[in-house]
This record gives structure tokens, C-alpha cells and sequence, in this order.
């Protein structure tokens, strides 16, 4: 049996309490997925030149998805009725905030 040394990591379930716990997990979680400073900043990517080269359209490519990725970890960390309240959102941060604005009410 082949055993891996990465450890076993699951998306962190936003159930409608305990907000502030999910928010620390899912930060942790993001940030080990290089995602955390998209969601935090929702900064665009540097406009690419009028000619990029190969590596240029990799890289512009890789910082677009990661906000589809960071915009995944979150829809998949939440329950499905707090989901409907949020999927119309676009973007991580917007996601975020809503989520904390949200929460507050609940806490």
C-alpha cells in the first residue's frame, strides 16, 4: 500500500454557526493553496503587453484561476442554504465580506 506524507485536507464546512472558527480554518486552508491574497486584496492581474510571450500568457492565466479556484474552496466550504444567499457574488472577496457581514447577524 503506497502512503503519501502530504497531509489529508478537507474544505472547511460553513454550517451557519461557529462563523468565526470556518472563517480562521478557511483562511488557513486558502493560504495553503496560495489563494488567501486573492480573496483578501481582489487585486486583477497586470494587463498583459500588446505582445506577451508564452510565459507571460501562463502566468496571466494561472493569476485569472486563481480566483475561480479561491471562488471553489469557499462555495464548496458552505452549507447549501447559505450558499443561495451568496451565489450570485462573482468574486472571493465579495463572497468574503458578504459572509462576514452575514455571520455578524448570526454571532
Amino acid at each position: 500500500m503506497a502512503s503519501s506524507n502530504a497531509p489529508s485536507t478537507c474544505v472547511p464546512i460553513l454550517t451557519g454557526i461557529h462563523y468565526h472558527v470556518w472563517a480562521v480554518k478557511m483562511k488557513v486552508y486558502l493560504r495553503s493553496l496560495g489563494l488567501w491574497k486573492v480573496v483578501e486584496t481582489d487585486e486583477e492581474p497586470s494587463a498583459l503587453s500588446a505582445n506577451p510571450t508564452l510565459v507571460q500568457l501562463k502566468a496571466y492565466d494561472e493569476e485569472m484561476l486563481k480566483k475561480d479556484r479561491a471562488l471553489t474552496c469557499i462555495h464548496s466550504g458552505l452549507a447549501y442554504h447559505i450558499f443561495t444567499s451568496i451565489m450570485d457574488l462573482e468574486t472571493p472577496k465579495g463572497v468574503w465580506d458578504k459572509l462576514k457581514e452575514n455571520m455578524k447577524e448570526v454571532i
